[in-house]
């Protein structure tokens, strides 16, 4: 048997593998505004989605380094799939800081479980009721819900005076949903986040997690019943940030290889050159993209080192300097990466602008991936500069 450092190893692997098959279905993919089956299928026969399921039940329990490593691989073949098994796996992380009897549910005879997760709480407030709650709601945005079998909502819960008292991770599965198709957008068409919606539905209280509070997940709070397992001992803005960051340095790795690959065979306009490749306006504009990519993926990685320290520390992180760095961290390396493509596409002119054209696509996706709330770079920066300045921090330390 693998130990846990192969095991990461081993993953990562079989990620680089898959990055042929996934560039074949790119195109495919963002045409029908889904992952075709065979991409699906190859990602379970591969056990991507196992990444950050426990070991215990079959998973592969990898560190966060190497699940940046595997979503940068897959993002590299194909930019919708990268995000989905970004967003998936990440939600079966929040499943495990469930008790056992919730956890046994989910995975017990399927550690391929595949989730539907979701940050911000429905408008409609659960019901408590004997044994859990009763939910009803709508919720857009749902990446890979097509794949799915369970569904992870946060839902608002209110006390007998009308307050809130909380805000809670729901779990249930996506056989008591339906989806509507509402994903008609820009870019990252692949991933399918259409809008699902339920109705009274219960969800018993072992399945369901409160988020604020001392005995809140974003307070360092976990029901998870194994303290040897350290990945579970994460913090959860840190794990959440660190999920997407890959997704948008494989677009930009990937667009860069693109534009390698062609200059050589482009002439170029208006000006004393003949080839594209000869030109010096075109040499320190790669040159630049090229450190631009190097640069995010050294933030990237010091922040999953962190949040990997974090992790097997087993400590929440007291110094919100730990958590500002690494939030920081991950949103510049998202807007870096994206910038990296902007060059890139000036490069290469309008020849990229072409439907068909890699370099299209590529430069579609890497815009609506920086637009995902927790990927703003103008928020963090905020709260480490206040932190710098020996100021208070102020704003939201969640996302």
């Amino acid at each position: 048997m693998l130990d846990a450092t192969e095991q990461s190893r081993e993953l990562v692997a079989r990620a680089e593998k898959l990055v042929p098959l996934l560039r074949e279905n790119a195109e495919r993919a963002d045409s029908e505004r889904r992952l075709p089956d065979e991409v699906v299928n190859a990602l379970i026969e591969s056990e991507i989605f196992r990444a950050w399921v426990p070991r215990r039940y079959g998973g592969h329990e990898i560190d966060p380094v190497s699940h940046f490593e595997m979503t940068t691989h897959l993002s590299r073949g194909c930019s919708s799939t990268g995000w989905t098994v970004a967003m998936m796996t990440t939600t079966s992380w929040m499943a495990c800081q469930l008790p056992d009897k919730g956890m046994d549910e989910i995975f017990g005879d399927d550690p391929d479980a595949r989730f539907v997760g979701l940050f911000t709480p429905s408008e409609e407030p659960a019901k408590k009721v004997d044994g859990g709650y009763l939910i009803s709601g709508s919720k857009p945005f749902a990446t890979g819900c097509l794949w799915a079998n369970w569904a992870e909502i946060p839902m608002a819960v209110m006390g007998d005076d009308g307050q809130l008292e909380n805000v809670y991770w729901m779990f249930f599965p996506m056989s008591e949903t339906t989806i509507e198709d509402t994903w008609h957008v820009m870019g990252m068409r692949g991933t399918a986040s259409q809008t699902v919606h339920f109705k009274d539905v219960f969800v018993p209280e072992h399945r369901t997690i409160a988020m604020l509070g001392p005995q809140g997940a974003m307070g360092g709070y976990t029901r998870n019943e194994h303290p040897e397992e350290a990945l579970y001992r994460g913090q959860i803005s840190m794990i959440a940030r660190e999920c997407f960051v890959g997704s948008v340095l494989g677009i930009a790795k990937h667009a860069l290889e693109v534009v390698l690959k062609k200059l050589p065979k482009r002439s170029i306009q208006y000006g004393p050159y003949t080839k594209q490749a000869e030109a010096v306006p075109t040499q320190l504009q790669v040159a630049e993209a090229a450190n631009m990519i190097d640069t995010a993926e050294l933030h990237a990685r010091r922040a999953a080192e962190d949040t990997w320290k974090v992790a097997q520390s087993g400590v929440y992180p007291t110094d919100p300097m730990v958590r500002i760095r690494c939030g920081h961290d991950s949103t510049f390396a998202i807007r870096t990466a994206k910038e990296a493509v902007d060059r890139l596409m000036y490069v290469t002119g309008a020849s990229s602008i072409a439907q068909g054209n890699p370099l299209e696509r590529l430069f579609r996706d890497a815009a609506v991936g920086t637009l995902h709330g927790i990927a703003r770079v103008d928020a963090t920066t905020e709260l480490l500069g206040s932190a710098l300045c020996g100021q208070e921090p102020h704003g939201s330390m969640i996302f």
